[in-house]
Protein backbone atom coordinates (compact mmCIF):
# COMPACT_ATOMS: atom_id res chain seq x y z
CA UNK A 1 0.00 0.00 0.00
CA UNK A 2 3.00 2.24 -0.12
CA UNK A 3 2.42 3.18 -3.79
CA UNK A 4 -1.23 4.06 -3.34
CA UNK A 5 -2.12 7.69 -4.00
CA UNK A 6 -5.50 8.94 -3.01
CA UNK A 7 -7.44 10.39 -5.94
CA UNK A 8 -9.73 13.30 -5.42
CA UNK A 9 -13.28 13.25 -6.74
CA UNK A 10 -12.49 16.09 -9.12
CA UNK A 11 -9.53 14.24 -10.60
CA UNK A 12 -11.59 11.06 -11.04
CA UNK A 13 -14.41 13.00 -12.73
CA UNK A 14 -11.96 14.71 -15.07
CA UNK A 15 -10.42 11.38 -16.09
CA UNK A 16 -13.85 9.76 -16.52
CA UNK A 17 -15.09 12.74 -18.52
CA UNK A 18 -12.16 12.57 -20.93
CA UNK A 19 -12.79 8.86 -21.39
CA UNK A 20 -16.46 9.61 -22.11
CA UNK A 21 -15.50 12.27 -24.65
CA UNK A 22 -13.12 9.85 -26.34
CA UNK A 23 -15.83 7.19 -26.49
CA UNK A 24 -18.37 9.68 -27.86
CA UNK A 25 -15.92 10.83 -30.53
CA UNK A 26 -15.24 7.19 -31.47
CA UNK A 27 -18.97 6.46 -31.67
CA UNK A 28 -19.50 9.45 -33.94
CA UNK A 29 -16.72 8.21 -36.23
CA UNK A 30 -18.22 4.70 -36.19
CA UNK A 31 -21.66 6.08 -36.95
CA UNK A 32 -20.26 8.00 -39.91
CA UNK A 33 -18.54 4.85 -41.19
CA UNK A 34 -21.71 2.80 -40.68
CA UNK A 35 -23.78 5.40 -42.50
CA UNK A 36 -21.44 5.18 -45.47
CA UNK A 37 -21.56 1.36 -45.40
CA UNK A 38 -25.35 1.39 -45.15
CA UNK A 39 -25.57 3.76 -48.11
CA UNK A 40 -23.27 1.53 -50.16
CA UNK A 41 -25.25 -1.60 -49.26
CA UNK A 42 -28.53 0.15 -50.08
CA UNK A 43 -27.18 1.35 -53.44
CA UNK A 44 -25.90 -2.12 -54.36
CA UNK A 45 -29.21 -3.72 -53.33
CA UNK A 46 -31.21 -1.25 -55.40
CA UNK A 47 -28.90 -1.79 -58.37
CA UNK A 48 -29.37 -5.57 -58.06
CA UNK A 49 -33.14 -5.17 -57.98
CA UNK A 50 -33.12 -2.95 -61.05
CA UNK A 51 -30.91 -5.40 -62.95
CA UNK A 52 -33.01 -8.40 -61.94
CA UNK A 53 -36.29 -6.82 -62.93
CA UNK A 54 -34.79 -5.79 -66.27
CA UNK A 55 -33.92 -9.43 -67.07
CA UNK A 56 -36.91 -11.26 -65.63
CA UNK A 57 -40.35 -10.50 -66.99
CA UNK A 58 -42.67 -9.30 -64.27
CA UNK A 59 -45.65 -11.16 -65.66
CA UNK A 60 -45.70 -14.05 -68.10
CA UNK A 61 -48.94 -15.57 -69.30
CA UNK A 62 -49.19 -18.99 -70.92
CA UNK A 63 -51.96 -19.12 -73.48
CA UNK A 64 -53.45 -22.56 -74.12
CA UNK A 65 -54.09 -24.00 -77.55
CA UNK A 66 -56.90 -26.53 -77.35
CA UNK A 67 -57.51 -29.48 -79.66
CA UNK A 68 -60.94 -31.12 -79.52
CA UNK A 69 -61.17 -34.83 -80.28
CA UNK A 70 -64.22 -35.10 -82.60
CA UNK A 71 -63.70 -38.82 -83.24
CA UNK A 72 -64.98 -41.95 -81.53
CA UNK A 73 -61.41 -43.04 -80.69
CA UNK A 74 -59.20 -42.16 -77.75
CA UNK A 75 -56.20 -40.26 -79.09
CA UNK A 76 -52.67 -39.37 -78.14
CA UNK A 77 -51.74 -35.97 -79.55
CA UNK A 78 -48.24 -34.54 -79.66
CA UNK A 79 -47.64 -30.91 -80.57
CA UNK A 80 -44.52 -29.37 -82.06
CA UNK A 81 -43.38 -26.58 -84.38
CA UNK A 82 -41.36 -29.05 -86.51
CA UNK A 83 -42.76 -31.33 -89.18
CA UNK A 84 -41.22 -34.41 -87.57
CA UNK A 85 -42.94 -36.82 -85.21
CA UNK A 86 -39.63 -37.42 -83.41
CA UNK A 87 -39.42 -33.75 -82.43
CA UNK A 88 -42.47 -33.83 -80.13
CA UNK A 89 -41.38 -32.24 -76.83
CA UNK A 90 -44.53 -33.31 -74.99
CA UNK A 91 -48.00 -34.68 -75.52
CA UNK A 92 -51.23 -32.81 -74.98
CA UNK A 93 -53.15 -33.60 -71.84
CA UNK A 94 -56.83 -33.57 -71.03
CA UNK A 95 -57.90 -31.67 -67.96
CA UNK A 96 -59.27 -34.83 -66.36
CA UNK A 97 -56.11 -36.89 -66.85
CA UNK A 98 -53.23 -36.87 -64.44
CA UNK A 99 -50.04 -38.56 -65.51
CA UNK A 100 -47.66 -38.75 -68.38
CA UNK A 101 -46.55 -40.84 -71.30
CA UNK A 102 -42.96 -41.99 -71.72
CA UNK A 103 -41.27 -43.44 -74.78
CA UNK A 104 -38.69 -45.90 -73.49
CA UNK A 105 -35.32 -46.43 -75.11
CA UNK A 106 -36.33 -49.75 -76.64
CA UNK A 107 -39.14 -47.95 -78.48
CA UNK A 108 -42.20 -48.99 -76.50
CA UNK A 109 -44.66 -46.47 -75.13
CA UNK A 110 -45.50 -46.43 -71.46
CA UNK A 111 -48.89 -44.75 -71.18
CA UNK A 112 -49.87 -43.32 -67.80
CA UNK A 113 -52.16 -40.59 -69.03
CA UNK A 114 -51.89 -37.84 -71.63
CA UNK A 115 -54.57 -39.33 -73.80
CA UNK A 116 -57.63 -37.50 -75.08
CA UNK A 117 -60.93 -39.43 -74.83
CA UNK A 118 -63.65 -38.94 -77.47
CA UNK A 119 -65.33 -35.52 -77.38
CA UNK A 120 -62.68 -34.16 -75.00
CA UNK A 121 -60.21 -31.32 -75.27
CA UNK A 122 -56.42 -31.62 -75.12
CA UNK A 123 -54.36 -28.63 -74.05
CA UNK A 124 -50.94 -27.42 -75.21
CA UNK A 125 -48.97 -24.21 -74.80
CA UNK A 126 -49.66 -21.93 -77.75
CA UNK A 127 -46.16 -20.43 -77.59
CA UNK A 128 -44.46 -23.81 -78.00
CA UNK A 129 -46.57 -25.12 -80.88
CA UNK A 130 -46.98 -21.83 -82.76
CA UNK A 131 -43.45 -20.45 -82.51
CA UNK A 132 -42.83 -17.10 -84.22
CA UNK A 133 -39.42 -18.29 -85.45
CA UNK A 134 -41.22 -20.93 -87.52
CA UNK A 135 -43.82 -18.63 -89.04
CA UNK A 136 -46.50 -19.34 -86.42
CA UNK A 137 -47.09 -22.78 -87.92
CA UNK A 138 -47.41 -25.89 -85.79
CA UNK A 139 -48.08 -29.58 -86.19
CA UNK A 140 -50.12 -32.00 -84.14
CA UNK A 141 -49.25 -35.65 -84.57
CA UNK A 142 -52.30 -37.75 -83.70
CA UNK A 143 -52.02 -41.42 -82.77
CA UNK A 144 -54.91 -43.69 -81.84
CA UNK A 145 -54.53 -45.14 -78.37
CA UNK A 146 -55.18 -48.68 -79.66
CA UNK A 147 -52.27 -48.33 -82.12
CA UNK A 148 -50.01 -47.04 -79.35
CA UNK A 149 -50.87 -50.05 -77.19
CA UNK A 150 -50.33 -52.58 -80.00
CA UNK A 151 -47.15 -51.24 -81.59
CA UNK A 152 -43.78 -49.78 -80.65
CA UNK A 153 -42.91 -46.14 -81.22
CA UNK A 154 -40.51 -47.05 -84.03
CA UNK A 155 -43.20 -49.13 -85.79
CA UNK A 156 -45.72 -46.29 -85.52
CA UNK A 157 -43.21 -43.80 -86.99
CA UNK A 158 -41.98 -46.14 -89.73
CA UNK A 159 -45.45 -47.18 -90.92
CA UNK A 160 -46.97 -43.72 -90.36
CA UNK A 161 -49.75 -44.93 -88.08
CA UNK A 162 -50.49 -41.33 -87.22
CA UNK A 163 -52.29 -38.38 -88.70
CA UNK A 164 -50.87 -34.87 -88.97
CA UNK A 165 -52.93 -31.77 -88.23
CA UNK A 166 -51.30 -28.56 -89.47
CA UNK A 167 -52.27 -25.47 -87.49
CA UNK A 168 -51.47 -21.82 -88.19
CA UNK A 169 -51.81 -18.81 -85.91
CA UNK A 170 -54.53 -17.41 -88.15
CA UNK A 171 -56.51 -20.66 -87.88
CA UNK A 172 -56.15 -20.68 -84.09
CA UNK A 173 -57.13 -17.01 -83.73
CA UNK A 174 -60.23 -17.42 -85.91
CA UNK A 175 -61.52 -20.29 -83.78
CA UNK A 176 -60.70 -18.83 -80.37
CA UNK A 177 -57.67 -21.11 -79.91
CA UNK A 178 -59.88 -24.21 -80.26
CA UNK A 179 -58.93 -26.60 -83.06
CA UNK A 180 -61.33 -29.43 -83.85
CA UNK A 181 -59.75 -32.65 -85.07
CA UNK A 182 -61.93 -34.58 -87.49
CA UNK A 183 -60.17 -37.36 -89.41
CA UNK A 184 -60.09 -37.02 -93.17
CA UNK A 185 -62.16 -39.64 -95.00
CA UNK A 186 -60.12 -42.39 -96.66
CA UNK A 187 -59.50 -41.78 -100.35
Amino acid sequence: MANYKPVSHFDAYRRFGSVCLTIRHGIKEMNMKHKVYYKIILAVTLLDLVLLTACIPVCHTVYPLKVKNCTSDTLIIGGTCYYSIDSIPYFLYARTNVGSMVIKERGTMEIKGSFIPPDSIGIASKAIVLDKDFGYKGYFFIIKLEDARKHTWNFICKNKLYDVLVVTKKMADENGDLIEYKPQPAK
